[in-house]
């Protein structure tokens, strides 16, 4: 930028000797009379040119001829649009560098989400995408206790916790009990096998995962999968299940 300034102030003070001196020659201005006789050097001009720019026409030293003032004006019009044009340019890149970042809040403040009986690779990242895409990422953390299948892929944005315990309760325990008056916006969701070969018993161990985690965190909200009606009858005239 400062190379640009420099030779285009070269040029204009250029310009504005050579439009002076010709002027003055030809006895173009009404003070010269044809002569000569108020010639400035080179640096003068230059000096001239840089006062006259960086203030827009208010230096204090003005072109002696109609010629030179032609020059000026010409001059100061093209510098006026040539810096709004690097300002433009220079604003529109600072503001790409510093705009703001994304408010991520903090972890206590996110709504989590705990899945607990899910094994399957398939439907973990099945569920993890439909939970991303319904809801902002950011405002979310995902818990999945359990193990699990396969390598787990979540959603780039989405943060998920895989805890590999054998006691599920135990691990709910710890995960949600300290915090349960702080949070209660979690959701604890219970999922079933739909591969599993005795549906009837998968129904009876999520039944008996809602039962322990309503009288560890009874405040918090529970998703429960089930298979047969009769599971969902006694799920929803159990005591956890009510409060």
């Amino acid at each position: 930028m400062l190379l640009r300034l420099l030779i285009g102030c070269t040029v204009v003070a250029g310009a504005l000797q050579v439009a002076e001196e010709v002027s003055m020659v030809h006895g173009l201005h009404a003070d010269t009379q044809g002569q000569l006789n108020s010639a400035r050097p080179f640096p003068e001009y230059f000096y001239w040119t840089v006062v006259t720019l960086s203030t827009v026409g208010y230096g204090e030293i003005t072109p002696s001829t109609t010629a030179g003032e032609v020059v000026v004006v010409i001059a100061i019009i093209f510098f006026v649009v040539w810096f709004a044009g690097t300002v433009g340019v220079i604003s529109e890149w600072v503001g790409t560098v510093m705009q703001p970042l994304p408010i991520v809040p903090l972890r206590n403040a996110r709504h989590r989400i705990v899945l607990l009986g899910c094994t399957s690779q398939a439907l973990l990242e099945q569920i993890l995408n439909d939970i991303n895409y319904k809801r902002r990422a950011s405002l979310l953390e995902v818990i999945v206790l359990g193990k699990v299948d396969g390598e787990l892929v979540p959603p780039d944005d989405l943060p998920v916790f895989v805890v590999m315990e054998e006691d599920f309760i135990t691990c709910l325990g710890n995960l949600m009990l300290p915090e349960t008056e702080k949070r209660m916006d979690d959701t604890l969701v219970i999922l079933t096998d739909p591969l599993a070969e005795n549906p009837l018993k998968e129904d009876q161990r999520a039944f008996h995962c809602l039962y322990q985690c309503k009288r560890i965190v009874r405040t918090t909200r529970v998703v429960i999968q089930v298979f047969f009606y009769r599971t969902k009858q006694l799920v929803e005239n159990s005591e956890g299940w009510q409060d």
